[in-house]
């Protein structure tokens, strides 16, 4: 049983998380018959028994409840969790356990195309082989970034977990814009849509850093020279920088609600 493909994951809510993260395993080959699926109380104590792994893909304000019901069947097993902000400390807390071999983890949605980024952080008690193991499990879902504490990882949220978010926006606002200028609705989704995997793939392929993009492109005195000088000038930069760091105050003050 101490071959990755032999390992049973539990995996206790079936959310968009939740799905996203098994269908991805399930897209890079993991055997469907070693994943357990519960979405409800009355189903989690027999997936956990019958697992090695389980992973909590709740929502942050049920990981107390969630936890308490497995908390007597955990044993040594590993317990990895998907909820954001909930620190390892309140985990351990919630199973009576302070020996408890906890990881947290921070996937974004893009999991379910094999493309996501995971953060990755594990308390002490969890061995170099387990680390190790779930790490090559996780690395067929995307890059996983090991963080140096929970703070890094939380920093870690804002950018990966909640990027998809923050860049559909951008792109919906760019759509908006393509429309008014006489595109299609659809015309205007494909345009956004090209550029942008266009420009990840030159990126990608050319290993050329996003500084060297944007001056190869913005020549002086040209079109898009212009674009960037005014959203300089509109302090766009400062725009980005005040909505992340308005998102990392949103995760301090969760996060203190959870551990009262």
């Amino acid at each position: 049983m101490d071959k990755l493909e032999n390992k049973k994951l539990a995996i206790i809510g079936i959310g968009h998380l939740g799905r996203a993260i098994y269908k991805g395993l399930i897209n890079s080959g993991f055997k469907k018959e070693n994943i357990i699926l519960s979405n409800s109380s009355k189903n989690n104590k027999k997936a956990v028994l019958q697992a090695n792994w389980i992973l909590l893909c709740v929502k942050p304000l049920l990981v107390h409840q969630v936890v308490s019901e497995i908390k007597n069947y955990l044993k040594d097993k590993l317990l990895i969790s998907a909820a954001a902000v909930v620190s390892i400390g309140t985990i351990a807390k919630h199973t009576r356990n302070k020996k408890q071999k906890i990881i947290r983890i921070m996937p974004n949605i893009n999991v379910v195309f094999n493309q996501g980024v995971i953060g990755f952080y594990a308390n002490r008690f969890v061995s170099g082989k387990d680390k190790k193991q779930l790490r090559l499990l996780l690395s067929r879902l995307g890059t996983v970034i090991k963080t140096k504490d929970e703070r890094h990882l939380d920093s870690l949220t804002l950018i990966s977990a909640c990027g998809p978010g923050y860049f559909a926006y951008l792109m919906q606002n760019v759509e908006k814009i393509t429309k008014s200028y006489g595109f299609s609705a659809d015309e205007s989704q494909k345009i956004t849509l090209q550029t942008l995997l266009g420009t990840v793939t030159h990126l990608l392929k050319t290993n050329m850093s996003t500084k060297a993009l944007v001056e190869s492109v913005a020549t002086k005195g040209g079109i898009t020279g212009e674009i960037i000088k005014i959203l300089d000038q509109e302090n766009f930069p400062d725009i980005i920088r005040l909505a992340l760091d308005g998102g990392f105050k949103k995760i301090g003050l969760l996060t203190e609600k959870l551990t009262l």
